[in-house]
C-alpha cells in the first residue's frame, strides 16, 4: 500500500515537472514563431519594394550612364567626368544591391533555420505531452489500485470483526453448553438412587 502511495506521488511530481517543463518550451517556441515572424518579414524582403527600387536606379543609372557616353563622343572631354562619376555611382548601386542580396540571403537561411528548430520543439512538445498523458494514465490507475486495496481492507477489517463476534457468541455458547451439561450431571447425580 505504501510504496503504491509512492509510486503516485513520484508519478504526480513527475507530473508537475513535464507541466513546468512544456509550460517553458511552449513560451520558447511563441518567442521562436515571434522572431520566425520578424524573419519571416526580412525573407519577404525578395520582394521587397526597396529592391526592386533600387534596382530601377541602378537601371536608371546604367541608362544615363550609356547616354552619357554617347554623348561624350560627341561633346568635350568634360564629359568624361560626368561618365566617370556616374560610373561611380553605378558601381557603389551594384555593390549595394548585391549588399541588400546577401543579406536578404542570410535572413532566408536564418528563416529556414528557425523553422527547422520550431518543427524540432514541436516534436518535443509532441512528446512530453504524450508522456504527461502516460503518467496521468499511470496515476489513474495507481488510484483504482489504492481504492481497490482500501476497499479490500476495509472489507478484511469486517470480516474480522464478524470473525471476533462470532468467536464471542461460540465461546458464550460453549460455556453455556458446559454450564448446561454440568447442571445436567449435577441433576442426573441427584436423581440417581443409592444400591
Amino acid at each position: 500500500m505504501n510504496r503504491l502511495r509512492s509510486e503516485r506521488d513520484d508519478l504526480r511530481r513527475q507530473l508537475e515537472f513535464l507541466q513546468v517543463e512544456s509550460k517553458f518550451t511552449i513560451e520558447a517556441l511563441e518567442s521562436k514563431i515571434n522572431s520566425g515572424a520578424t524573419l519571416t518579414k526580412a525573407a519577404a524582403t525578395v520582394d521587397d519594394p526597396r529592391v526592386s527600387q533600387l534596382q530601377g536606379e541602378v537601371q536608371e543609372l546604367l541608362e544615363r550612364l550609356a547616354q552619357v557616353n554617347s554623348r561624350s563622343r560627341m561633346l568635350l572631354p568634360s564629359s568624361a567626368v560626368d561618365s566617370s562619376r556616374l560610373n561611380h555611382i553605378a558601381s557603389a548601386s551594384l555593390v549595394m544591391v548585391g549588399h541588400l542580396q546577401s543579406q536578404i540571403d542570410h535572413d532566408v537561411q536564418l528563416n529556414d533555420q528557425a523553422r527547422g528548430d520550431m518543427h524540432d520543439v514541436g516534436h518535443h512538445l509532441d512528446d512530453m505531452r504524450q508522456q504527461r498523458d502516460d503518467l496521468l494514465l499511470r496515476v489513474e490507475h495507481l488510484q483504482s489500485q489504492v481504492a481497490a486495496n482500501t476497499r479490500s481492507r476495509e472489507q478484511w477489517q469486517e470480516l474480522q470483526s464478524d470473525l471476533a463476534d462470532k468467536a464471542a457468541r461460540l465461546s458464550d455458547i460453549a460455556r453455556s453448553l458446559e454450564v448446561a451439561e454440568t447442571e445436567r450431571n449435577s441433576q442426573g447425580r441427584g436423581c440417581q438412587s443409592p444400591e
